[in-house]
């Protein structure tokens, strides 16, 4: 039997959901929507290849990066660059003032994993 490593996720079965546990039954079915249409891919895509040309940015100036005239990023990189945390896809870098908002908050990078599977053309 094979000891788990202290500070790694536990291995799943099954690909997380992008909903909480105890959240509401309406944000299961949307997040069952959100993946079975591609969508959840196709955003964290956009998320890893945007973060991919910014690294070590706020999820706020990321979101910034890539406003495309009306289209509201803001949420979308919020929900989407946790997701790549857990997925292994992406990582933390160190906090410092974001250049949008003012406030301390954490930056974010690409991990190696992350590198790899959007030079295959995966996500």
């Amino acid at each position: 039997m094979e000891q788990g490593r202290l500070f790694e996720p536990p291995a799943r079965t099954q690909p997380r959901l992008p909903a909480k546990n105890n959240g509401p039954t309406s944000s299961f079915v949307s997040a069952v929507k959100l993946t079975r249409s591609g969508r959840l891919g196709r955003q964290l895509r956009a998320v890893l290849e945007a973060l991919a040309a910014h690294p070590d940015t706020t999820s706020a100036e990321l979101a910034e990066a890539m406003k495309h005239g009306d289209v509201a990023w803001r949420y979308v990189v919020g929900r989407r660059l946790p997701d790549g945390r857990v997925r292994g896809l992406c990582a933390n870098g160190p906090h410092r003032p974001c250049r949008v908002t003012s406030e301390l908050a954490m930056t974010w990078r690409l991990s190696a994993e992350g590198r790899a599977r959007l030079a295959a053309g995966q996500s």
